[in-house]
């Protein structure tokens, strides 16, 4: 990450992948894991 903030990054995605079911962690390829929860997410709630 540009700001060398990988382990509060980590943590926010690995929430994220929790807040919506996810068994899924962040695993530092950063486009994937943030393209992830997002795409999980907008299958979860189509509207």
């Amino acid at each position: 990450m540009a700001r060398k903030r990988d382990a509060e990054a980590r943590g926010l995605l690995d929430r994220g992948f929790a807040r919506i079911g996810k068994d899924d962690r962040a695993g530092g390829a950063w486009a994937d894991d943030v393209a992830r929860p997002a795409h999980a997410a907008a299958l979860r709630d189509a509207s």
